[in-house]
């Protein structure tokens, strides 16, 4: 087995963003406190945890997904929020996935497509068959990560609404955070 350290920046499966996005911290209900904001952060990730699964394993069940975390950086200028997990598959999958990824012209269109540098983006991933030839031997994370968000793109913005809505069924997450009692 190999495993590998990906997040939904690298892995399209959902956008977990909460600065000035739809599951940011809800301040209108919930008292502004750290235990709080860190019950928030579980309940975001509990709740993408179907999603991002289930977004892996269209690539193939084999796929096992684990140790769950949100990480939030430090500024915001280049990334956001993201979910880091894991990913373990057997190395014979790997190599049968890379080879069969390699010649695959809808695939490759894909790399061309989304991972090209241009005015305002210098990507570091491959975007030519070459060039994710060399990836599959040296980066062999990111070859994969190419991989599973190909095989994800076609329901992001389906995923991303369902993600969205779970996280904020006001009855699911009232019971866990301190909130504010309604004024009548």
């Amino acid at each position: 087995m190999v495993t590998f350290d990906l997040n939904t920046d690298v892995v399209t499966s959902i956008n977990p963003g909460m600065y000035g996005s739809a599951i940011e911290f809800p301040y209108e209900q919930a008292e502004d406190t750290p235990e709080n904001y860190k019950m928030w952060d579980d309940i975001v990730v509990e709740q993408a945890i179907p999603y991002i699964e289930e977004a892996v394993q269209k690539t193939d069940s084999r796929i096992k997904v684990k140790n769950f975390k949100i990480n939030h950086p430090r500024f915001y200028n280049f990334v956001s929020d993201c979910i880091d997990f894991d990913v373990e598959l057997p190395q014979s999958l790997l190599v049968e996935l890379f080879e069969r990824y390699k010649n695959d012209q809808s695939f490759l269109s894909y790399l061309k497509d989304n991972y090209s540098s241009r005015s305002g983006f210098i990507s570091t991933m491959a975007d030519t068959p070459q060039k994710f030839a060399e990836q599959c031997e040296d980066a062999k994370w990111k070859s994969l990560s190419q991989i599973l968000s190909y095989n994800a793109e076609d329901e992001f913005d389906d995923r991303q609404r369902e993600f969205e809505d779970d996280v904020l069924d006001g009855s699911y997450w009232w019971e866990k955070l301190d909130c504010y009692e309604d004024e009548e």
